[in-house]
């Protein structure tokens, strides 16, 4: 399997009888997820809490091409656009990874997107990892992040986004944490005052550090924003579409190699962001609080300024230069 995505779709055939869409998995699944989605909104069969259903939510945006005939999802009364899906290679994640929050707003990728846009993100396994105890334990990573910018319905400017983590090296779900980008450059782990915490239990104590979900959550939302400043605005040459593999075309069910269940765009790293080679990362793991002094922003060029490139700008110290540098502090 290309993608983490891939593999949930194939998961979906297991749940069928195999003969009505055996040869396609993601009619299976869309069939699946319809039914969850139709159970929950008409009451029928709820869904357990919160995080299922903004979980079940993009992934039924993601499916509906391929809900059976005479099915349809309309959201706020229209067909849901396309999905994003962005494959990142290694490279790429190590370029965008180990950085600073990008100062823009999120309004200039958002006006990219189209309205109903879902958004997938694929992570190479081992480029974002964590250790579940915050010190020398247990290294879980994270594998996926679905992004929705029409959710939550009554928070125009906002993003709710999910991020999977599993097992390291595997596809195994180690647990889901759910959390909102927020116009002011924020993330919030709440969807709304009255919403609980979105977070799977396996990533909360006593199966992990308690401030865990809170890390995951900080990183990812830094990580989702910066993939999507890279896709809109790095270099055109950086983006390779992946062949989304025909009906016809599928062997017992899966993709031809090099190719996905679903439309993706691979993106390749490029130095003309201007990132140095060494200060990108091999890997990225958090076991304990960290400070970057690098960052990505969006630097405007050409008639009038009008048009924006994502840059690397090295970190520097600020203030006069007749001054004592001020001591670095360690955040714990």
């Amino acid at each position: 399997m290309l993608t983490w995505l891939d593999h949930l779709c194939r998961k979906g055939v297991d749940y069928k009888d195999g003969k009505e869409h055996s040869s396609d998995p993601r009619r299976a699944f869309a069939d699946v997820i319809g039914r969850i989605f139709h159970g929950a909104k008409t009451g029928r069969a709820p869904v357990e809490n919160m995080l299922d259903e903004i979980f079940y939510t993009i992934l039924m945006s993601i499916v509906a091409p391929y809900l059976p005939d005479g099915s349809s999802l309309l959201l706020n009364g229209q067909p849901p656009d396309r999905t994003l899906g962005i494959v990142l290679t290694r490279e790429t994640a190590n370029l965008l990874s180990d950085a600073r929050p990008i100062e823009i707003p999120d309004a200039v990728w958002r006006e990219r997107l189209r309205p109903l846009q879902t958004v997938y993100v694929d992570i190479p396994h081992g480029a974002l990892t964590f250790n579940t105890d915050g010190d020398q334990g247990e290294v879980i990573e994270l594998r996926a992040i679905l992004a929705a910018p029409y959710l939550p319905p009554d928070m125009p400017g906002h993003t709710q986004f999910v991020v999977q983590l599993t097992d390291r090296g595997t596809e195994r779900g180690r647990g889901r944490v759910a959390g909102v980008l927020c116009p002011d450059g924020t993330i919030s782990l709440q969807a709304g005052d009255k919403s609980g915490l979105t977070v799977d239990f396996t990533v909360q104590e006593p199966f992990a550090h308690p401030l865990l979900h809170k890390a995951v959550l900080g990183r990812a939302g830094v990580f989702l924003r910066l993939v999507l400043a890279y896709y809109f605005f790095g270099p055109s040459e950086a983006k390779q579409p992946i062949p989304e593999t025909s009906p016809e075309r599928l062997r017992a069910g899966k993709p031809r190699n090099g190719e996905s269940l679903f439309a993706m765009t691979r993106l390749h790293p490029s130095g003309k962001v201007g990132r140095p080679a060494n200060t990108i990362p091999s890997t990225w793991n958090l076991s304990e609080r960290q400070e970057v002094a690098g960052h990505f922003k969006l630097q405007a060029y050409g008639p009038q300024w009008s048009e924006r490139r994502l840059i690397w700008v090295s970190g520097y110290e600020r203030g006069p230069d007749d001054i004592p540098l001020r001591p670095k502090a360690v955040r714990l």
